[in-house]
């Protein structure tokens, strides 16, 4: 197996369970898209950040002449949170230029970051929100459908 960006033969790897096939001279790293998610949570976990989801936000891709080092099917440039990637609709490959893993698992740690933060301050207005009125002893939500969403979201029980 060839790597597509130098023609340079792939080095098959393994570590942690996250199969790649690494480039020698280029540094670059072909690996299949489950690989990626795995190797971008190892990178969250060893951070101290659990993902509880994980989405790459993927760009509309465009078509390159690079060969699929798995199956020789031309691959597909996109953009993953904002790293543009080589991925191969046919086998689901996706080949990395140096940097880029790390720099893909970093912007998906700090966008899960950014997401913990908003949701916490989301639930601290919410429950400021359902807490009762002074000298009323009723919310002060009244009885708002979207209201009421948001508090069975985000488990906030109403105020009897």
């Amino acid at each position: 197996m060839n790597c597509p960006r130098c023609g340079n033969e792939l080095d098959t790897r393994s570590t942690a369970g996250i199969a790649a096939a690494i480039c020698g001279r280029c540094a670059g790293a072909c690996l299949h898209k489950d690989d990626l998610e795995r190797a971008v949570r190892l990178f969250a976990t060893e951070q101290g950040i659990v993902l509880k989801t994980l989405t790459l936000l993927e760009g509309p891709a465009r078509d390159t002449t690079l060969p699929c080092p798995q199956c020789s099917t031309l691959l597909q440039r996109l953009t993953l949170r904002g790293v543009e990637v080589e991925r191969c609709a046919v086998c689901q490959g996706v080949f990395l230029d140096e940097g880029e893993g790390r720099a893909l698992a970093q912007r998906a740690v700090l966008a899960a970051g950014e997401w913990d933060r908003a949701y916490q301050t989301l639930l601290r207005t919410v429950r400021t929100w359902a807490t009762p009125a002074p000298n009323l002893g009723s919310s002060t939500l009244g009885t708002s459908p979207a209201v009421a969403m948001a508090l069975s979201i985000s488990g906030v029980q109403r105020p009897a």
